[in-house]
C-alpha cells in the first residue's frame, strides 16, 4: 500500500513538471515589474493588470500575452521585453531537475532630521522601519522540478526598538493611561505590554544603516520566507511577504503593504478573465513582554473573485471575516464558497466586504475606487452598533514622452470613525519584537507597580500596533497627489503631496460611550470626530538612479527629502495650536552581488 501511494505520487509531481515551466515563483513587490506591467497597460490602453499583489511568473506570463501584438511603440516595446526578462530569470546555478541562486544586497544609508524632539519614533518619519534598508541582506532561492519555489532571506539591520530606547507600559498611569486600560481594541492587553516611546535611531540628528552593537540588530527576521507550488494558471505557497490587494495609490483598505512582512497562506488559480484567491492571514495575539504559548486564535480569511469583463474594465469582489478561536477551530469557516456574514456568532466572527474597480476610458487615464463595509444595519436588525465604512476614488495619467514614462495620481479616501473596530474581533494588528531586556530609571515620583529600586524592568518583547488595511485607520480624511517621471531601468524622480484631516478615533481610544472596549462600539460622529482635528501635511521628494545595464553587481542610488507638518485645529474657534515641523533625509547607495 505504501509502494502504491509513493509510486502515485511520484507520479503526479511528474505530471505537475511536465505541465509547468517555472511558474510558481512570486515576484516580490520590491520589483520593477509591477510599475512596469502597470504603465505598459496604461500606454496601450487596456485595464490594469491584477491588483492584488503579489504575482507568480505564471501570472505575469498571462499579463504578457494579453500586450503582445499591441504594442506600437519603442517604449511600449522595450516595456513588454523588460516584462519578458523578469519571467524568463533563471537561476544562476542550474541543473535538468535544481536551480539555485544565492545573492547579497549591501545598503549604506544616511539619515538626517531637523527636529530631535518631537519625531522621536519610526512612525514620525515619512519613510519609516518599513522603508529603511537593512545593511545587508542574504537571499537564497531554491527551484526543484520546475513546480516547487523557496525562498529566505537572512539580514543583517537595525530593529525597530531596542535597549537603547525608551518604553512604557500600557497599563500603567504613572507612564501612559489608555482611555480603556486593559485593552488595545479588541485585543486584552497583559499587565507587562509596553510600547516604545522614543527611539536613539530615529530621534538622531544624524543616524546610518550601520550597526554600533549587537543589541541594536533586528532579531525579527527572515522577513521573507516563501514555499510556493504552481503552474501556469495556479498557485499554492505559504508565505511570510509582503502583500497588497487592490489599486489604491494612498493604501488598501482590506489589505496593504505598509508593514516589513504578513504571514498568510494562499491559493489562486486564474485565467484571462477571471482570477479566484483564497488568502489565510495568521495574526498575533501575545501581548506580554515574556515568552509565552498562544491561548487563541486570530486569522483574516479573505475570498476573492477578479473580473475582467472587458478589455478596459477590471474589478474585484471579495466577502472577509476577521476570526477568533479561543477553543478549538471551526473548520467550517474555511469553505472558500461559503457567505461569511452569515457566520452569525459575533463573540468569534466579524465580517467586512471589499470592492475594487479600475476603468481605462481612454488609453492612458485610469479611474479608479476602492469600497469597504464592516457595519451596516439591516432590516430588522438592531442600530446598536454604528455604521462602519471607508472609501477611496481617484484617477491615474500615464503619458510615454521621448523614451520616458510620466505619471500623474490624485486619489481621495474616506473611512469612518468606527471602522475596523469591534469589541470581541476587530481588523487590528499588533506584532511582538524582541529586544535585550531593558531597565530604565523611573520618572521622577513615579510609584507604578512596575517600578523596583527605582528602575522600570520592561521584559524582553515590545508590542507595535498597527491596522490590517488602511494604516490611518477610521476618522480620517487623506487626499494625495503625486508626479512621476523616469527612464525604465536607469533613472526616476517622484514628487508627492499628501494631506489628512483625523478625529479623535485612534488606535488607542475606545469605540463605545461608556469608555470600554468590552462594550459595543457606538460612538456618534462623522468623520472627523472630536473638539479638535489632527493634521499632518507631508511633502515629499524621491530620486533614484540604477546601473541596471552592469548585470553584475547592480548599483543603485536613491534619495527621499521629506518634510512634514503636524497641528491640530480646534472646530469651534479654527486656532491651531501644537505645530510641529520636521524635515527628513534618507540617502543611500545599494550593491547587488
Amino acid at each position: 500500500m505504501k509502494k502504491t501511494l509513493l509510486t502515485l505520487a511520484v507520479g503526479l509531481l511528474a505530471v505537475i513538471a511536465l505541465a509547468s515551466q517555472d511558474l510558481s515563483r512570486p515576484i516580490s513587490l520590491e520589483k520593477g515589474v509591477y510599475q512596469d506591467a502597470d504603465d505598459l497597460y496604461a500606454l496601450i490602453g487596456i485595464g490594469r493588470p491584477s491588483t492584488n499583489r503579489p504575482w507568480t511568473v505564471g501570472e505575469l506570463d498571462l499579463i504578457i500575452s494579453r500586450a503582445e501584438g499591441l504594442c506600437d511603440s519603442s517604449l511600449e516595446k522595450e516595456l513588454l521585453q523588460r516584462l519578458k526578462a523578469e519571467a524568463e530569470l533563471q537561476a544562476r546555478w542550474t541543473a535538468d531537475d535544481f536551480g539555485f541562486t544565492a545573492a547579497l544586497d549591501l545598503n549604506a544609508e544616511l539619515y538626517a532630521h531637523s527636529n530631535t524632539e518631537d519625531f522621536v519614533v519610526d512612525t514620525d518619519w515619512v519613510h519609516g522601519f518599513e522603508d529603511r534598508k537593512p545593511l545587508a541582506r542574504a537571499r537564497l532561492e531554491l527551484t526543484l522540478y520546475d513546480f516547487f519555489y523557496s525562498y529566505c532571506d537572512l539580514q543583517y539591520g537595525f530593529s525597530r526598538g531596542n535597549s537603547d530606547d525608551r518604553y512604557v507600559y500600557l497599563d500603567d498611569s504613572g507612564l501612559l493611561k489608555a482611555p480603556d486600560p486593559g485593552y488595545v481594541g479588541s485585543y486584552p492587553i497583559d499587565s507587562s505590554s509596553h510600547m516604545l516611546i522614543w527611539s536613539r535611531q530615529y530621534s538622531s540628528a544624524f543616524a546610518t544603516s550601520f550597526l554600533e552593537a549587537s543589541r541594536q540588530f533586528d532579531f525579527d527576521w527572515p522577513k521573507r520566507a516563501i514555499i510556493s507550488l504552481g503552474s501556469d494558471r495556479w498557485s499554492l505557497s505559504f508565505n511570510r511577504d509582503r502583500i497588497n490587494l487592490g489599486g489604491s495609490a494612498i493604501a488598501s483598505m482590506l489589505l496593504d503593504d505598509h508593514r516589513d512582512y504578513t504571514d498568510f497562506l494562499r491559493f489562486n488559480v486564474f485565467s484571462d478573465h477571471f482570477k479566484y484567491e483564497m488568502i489565510t492571514v495568521f495574526l498575533n495575539t501575545l501581548t506580554s513582554s515574556y515568552e509565552e504559548m498562544e491561548s487563541q486564535t486570530r486569522l483574516l480569511l479573505i475570498h476573492l473573485l477578479e473580473f475582467r469583463p472587458l478589455e478596459n474594465l477590471t474589478f474585484t469582489i471579495s466577502e472577509n471575516v476577521s476570526a477568533r478561536f479561543d477553543g478549538p477551530m471551526n473548520l467550517s469557516c474555511f469553505n472558500p464558497a461559503f457567505i461569511y456574514h452569515n457566520l452569525n456568532n459575533r463573540s468569534m466572527f466579524n465580517a467586512i466586504a471589499w470592492l475594487d474597480a479600475s476603468w481605462m476610458p481612454i488609453a492612458g487615464l485610469e479611474i479608479k475606487g476602492q469600497f469597504v463595509l464592516d457595519q451596516a444595519t439591516a432590516p430588522n436588525e438592531s442600530s446598536s452598533q454604528k455604521s462602519a465604512i471607508g472609501f477611496s476614488a481617484g484617477a491615474t495619467y500615464t503619458a510615454g514622452i521621448t523614451g520616458m514614462i510620466a505619471k500623474a495620481d490624485l486619489e481621495l479616501a474616506i473611512t469612518n470613525p468606527l471602522l475596523y473596530r469591534r469589541d470581541q474581533v476587530d481588523f487590528l494588528y499588533i506584532r511582538r519584537s524582541f529586544h535585550l531586556d531593558v531597565y530604565q530609571m523611573a520618572p521622577e515620583g513615579y510609584t507604578g507597580s512596575h517600578s523596583s529600586g527605582g528602575t522600570i524592568h520592561f521584559g524582553s518583547y515590545a508590542s507595535y500596533f498597527d491596522y490590517i488595511g488602511f494604516p490611518y485607520g477610521g476618522d480620517a480624511q487623506t487626499l494625495q497627489a503625486a508626479f512621476s517621471l523616469r527612464s525604465p531601468g536607469s533613472w526616476a524622480a517622484m514628487a508627492t503631496a499628501f494631506f489628512m484631516r483625523h478625529g479623535q478615533v485612534t488606535m488607542f481610544s475606545s469605540h463605545s460611550q461608556s469608555g470600554s472596549n468590552a462594550e459595543l462600539p457606538n460612538l456618534s460622529g462623522s468623520t472627523p470626530t472630536g473638539d479638535a482635528i489632527a493634521m499632518t501635511l507631508a511633502l515629499s521628494l524621491e530620486g533614484a538612479y540604477s546601473l541596471e545595464a552592469l548585470r553584475w553587481p547592480a548599483l543603485q542610488a536613491h534619495m527621499m527629502l521629506d518634510y512634514i507638518r503636524r497641528w491640530d485645529v480646534e472646530k469651534a474657534t479654527g486656532n491651531s495650536s501644537q505645530v510641529q515641523e520636521d524635515l527628513q533625509l534618507t540617502l543611500g547607495l545599494s550593491v547587488s552581488i
